[in-house]
């Protein structure tokens, strides 16, 4: 099993043209990677997918290792959080395709955070089978502006609120919007008149 230690000295044998890294499913935590600063510069796609022992200060550490052309990361099905993020500003401002998908330990908070370093590129979010309300995202107004697919199927504790609140932070280029499986009524959303005209 890939250990920290593995990944590290395999990517301090790599130059800095790497454009696609995908350790998912493996035991790495992506603590203690400063020692590659500037090894992923160039890094486009990144897949952590079902790393569950990667941690928060882990994704901060391997996101600061990474430059700004990364357009598509997958943290989904690991134990994240996402909070405390700020420290990756400016990281994430191509960002076209997330998936957080499946991540229990995600909070309001942490999609917050994670959502404020990301750039107004996004056009793919995949946050189903999330334990989150949604709710109280008015600070990320205009960050999702371009997307185009929002999955939050599962998303058993969505609110209403939440749903009008995820809606109105969008921009109208919404095409594919996925709310099976989820406890909202779908009323009291005439605020959102004009954001789906494209769905």
């Amino acid at each position: 099993s890939l250990t920290n230690q593995g990944i590290k000295e395999m990517l301090q044998i790599c130059g800095t043209e790497l454009k696609s890294l995908d350790i998912s499913w493996t035991s790495i935590s992506g603590e203690d990677l400063s020692v590659l600063q500037g090894k992923l510069i160039n890094l486009k796609t990144l897949n952590l997918r079902q790393c569950h022992s990667l941690t928060n200060q882990g994704i901060k550490e391997m996101l600061q290792i990474c430059g700004t052309e990364l357009k598509s990361l997958d943290i989904s099905s690991t134990c994240i959080t996402g909070e405390d993020m700020s420290v990756l500003q400016g990281k994430l401002i191509n960002l076209e395709t997330l998936n957080m998908s499946g991540c229990l330990d995600l909070n309001n908070q942490g999609i917050k955070d994670l959502l404020q370093i990301c750039g107004t590129e996004l056009k793919s979010l995949d946050i189903s089978d999330t334990e989150i309300t949604y709710e109280h995202l008015s600070v990320l107004q205009g960050k999702l502006i371009k997307l185009e697919t929002l999955n939050m199927s599962g998303c058993r504790i969505l609110s209403n609120q939440g749903i009008k609140e995820m809606l109105q932070i969008c921009g109208t280029e919404l095409k594919s919007l996925d709310l099976s499986w989820t406890s909202i009524t779908g009323e009291d959303l005439s605020v959102l008149q004009g954001k789906l005209i494209n769905l």
